[in-house]
């Protein structure tokens, strides 16, 4: 299977809503990171793919949606990190953004904070390039 095949799967079990969709669109994730890292180039997650799991993840509604939001958080981080290291296909779109700003905004005052950074990372891609 190539990228286009795992995103497909990925975009399924995110859109699925069946319980522990996140956590099946995140194993396929790390896979496809695993064999890329050992030479797979048919493999190479793309933005689409950390898109996808982002949103999964951060409207996981369980027990370990803390947890889950807390990936989203760091998918989002690494998206950023590649977009400003040069891969401008790594540029996280504001459906990321918005997902986890939303997520985090749900946790009330205490996500404020982290919805306030947000808002100001997205200017900074979106605005100040």
């Amino acid at each position: 299977p190539d990228t286009l095949a795992y995103n497909a799967v990925i975009s399924a079990w995110t859109n699925s809503g069946a319980k522990g969709a996140s956590q099946k669109a995140d194993m396929i994730l790390r896979n496809m990171e695993r064999m890329h890292e050992n030479g797979n180039s048919n493999a190479k997650p793309d933005g689409f793919s950390y898109r996808n799991v982002i949103v999964a993840c951060a409207q996981q509604q369980s027990d370990d949606g803390f947890q889950q939001l807390e990936r989203a958080q760091e998918l989002l981080d690494f998206m950023e990190t590649k977009y400003f290291e040069g891969d401008k296909n790594m540029k996280p779109d504001l459906l990321s953004y918005k997902s986890v700003a939303n997520a985090w905004k749900a946790r009330g005052q205490q996500g404020q904070q982290k919805v306030d950074l947000l808002a100001e990372r997205l200017n900074r891609i979106y605005h100040n390039q």
